[in-house]
């Protein structure tokens, strides 16, 4: 079961798009792609919370990231943050991790690349640039509050990992494969008994 350290809002709560220190919500959107992830923040009343930010697959990018986070929350102590990912394979799972690892107020959801399309379609069908998807996907989190993703065990992440991994001189692209690990490299799976053949075989 998944939880979220989203606060609680009460009856005489101040309204979602602002209180006395500022916002209450703010959406971050983000839409994963292999040469780097486009990033919008939105406030409840569907206004830029910050500038846009394209985060590549580096350390630096991603204290950038960070620091813009962080930026926000002492702008706006009281704001909790939706988050939420375009599922689009390894390049999200990096970004997934890292996030969960902030200790910031924040709700972090992943989507599917075809419901994060269609809703795209749906509030913006007259816009085709580059940052729609992550404005879309920011308006989703900070509107309809999407619960939480649970946590992915660590044993799939390595998976996950296995089956991306690229051939030589072949573009990244995700895969299924099928193979077989020694089971001491995934302890938290059930080990099968074995299974003697029957007398006089």
């Amino acid at each position: 079961m998944a939880f979220s350290n989203k606060p609680a809002r009460g009856t005489g709560a101040p309204t979602p798009a602002s209180s006395a220190s500022g916002l209450t919500a703010i959406g971050v959107g983000i839409d994963t792609a292999r040469y780097g992830h486009l990033v919008s923040f939105m406030r409840p009343d569907h206004q830029p919370a910050a500038n846009k930010l394209l985060v590549m697959e580096n350390h630096d990018s991603y204290q950038a990231l960070r620091e813009r986070l962080e930026q926000l929350h002492q702008q706006h102590p009281q704001a909790h943050f939706h988050v939420r990912i375009d599922a689009a394979g390894q390049y999200a799972n990096n970004l997934e991790l890292f996030l969960r690892e902030l200790a910031l107020p924040k709700t972090l959801s992943i989507g599917e690349p075809k419901r994060n399309k269609d809703y795209q379609k749906a509030h913006f069908p007259k816009r085709q640039t580059d940052e729609t998807e992550s404005i879309a996907m920011a308006r989703y989190a900070v509107v309809e509050e999407p619960a939480a993703t649970a946590v992915v065990p660590e044993d799939m992440t390595v998976l996950a990992a296995v089956a991306y991994k690229p051939k030589p001189n072949k573009p990244r692209r995700p895969s299924i494969v099928c193979t077989f690990f020694w089971p001491e490299s995934f302890p938290s799976w059930p080990t099968w008994p074995t299974i003697s053949p029957p007398p006089g075989s």
